[in-house]
């Protein structure tokens, strides 16, 4: 599965401009589960919902003038992302460069078209939090049109959330749910409505750890797995080190590993 990965990521040719980015080198991609690079390629190459204009339906339509069918030219505008969006919720919104014309007698002049953003005050069901998040009028509309912030957040695609915060919100409550002994632990009944509510989402835990995880912090992660496991196998770091110094004194020849190297200071 790394080495199909391998071979699909150079040949992405066109990646779609977003909040953030996932790349990685080919020796992250030997550590990086599989599940984690999948669902950052799909990241990468989706085409997001249309938020700042409307698509249109046909390839071609009638041109007047011409008298005759000419193509539909549907290019999306150019977004630029600030900072800000990535703590926030902006459900795909922009900034977008453009012109102005206060009147048709007067010239065009440059303008930067953003989005209008207000601190609003959410909760989450699942996490039993409440969240002061800037939000767009658009994102406000969806969550109240998919009845609250936890399908909001658990519906939405990460290409359409655009924003790390909502996806951090999303792992939380992946694994959250991944685990329902913890949900509500001192109230069965909220815990079994939190649980039949959003049961659908829920995920193994060992995927829902990964979930928007920046590549950094997954490189990280995968590192100290590794660690770990390791460690695991060999057993408790004293046995180790013990069966290490009786080999040494008994061939003091022995070229000592780098591990024992360190451990003993020479």
């Amino acid at each position: 599965m790394a080495s199909m990965l391998r071979s699909v990521v150079p040949r992405i040719h066109r990646l779609k401009k977003a909040a953030y980015s996932y790349t990685w080198d080919k020796k992250a991609d030997e550590i990086l589960p599989d599940h984690y690079k999948r669902r950052c390629i799909d990241f990468q190459t989706r085409e997001p919902k249309p938020v700042h204009y409307v698509p249109s339906e046909s390839k071609w339509r009638y041109d007047v003038s011409q008298h005759r069918p000419v193509p539909v030219q549907d290019v999306p505008p150019q977004l630029t992302y600030s900072e800000d969006i990535l703590k926030g919720l902006f459900g795909g919104e922009g900034y977008i460069r453009g012109f102005r014309r206060k009147s048709k007698f007067k010239p065009r002049v440059p303008r930067v078209f953003a989005p209008e953003v207000k601190m609003q005050y959410l909760h989450s069901e699942i996490l039993d939090q409440w969240y002061d998040i800037h939000t767009t009028n658009r994102v406000m509309n969806q969550i109240t049109t998919l009845m609250g912030l936890d399908h909001y957040i658990l519906t939405t695609h990460e290409r359409d959330l655009n924003s790390q915060l909502g996806m951090t919100l999303k792992r939380q409550m992946l694994v959250a749910l991944a685990q329902p002994e913890k949900l509500y632990p001192d109230n069965p009944k909220k815990q079994k409505f939190i649980l039949k509510s959003y049961g659908k989402y829920t995920i193994p835990l060992e995927e829902a750890e990964w979930i928007g995880l920046p590549v950094s912090a997954a490189i990280a992660k995968a590192k100290a797995e590794i660690k770990a496991n390791k460690e695991a196998e060999a057993g408790p770091l004293k046995d180790v080190y013990r069966e290490q110094y009786i080999n040494r004194l008994r061939n003091p020849d022995m070229v000592p590993d780098a591990d024992t190297t360190d451990y003993y200071g020479k």
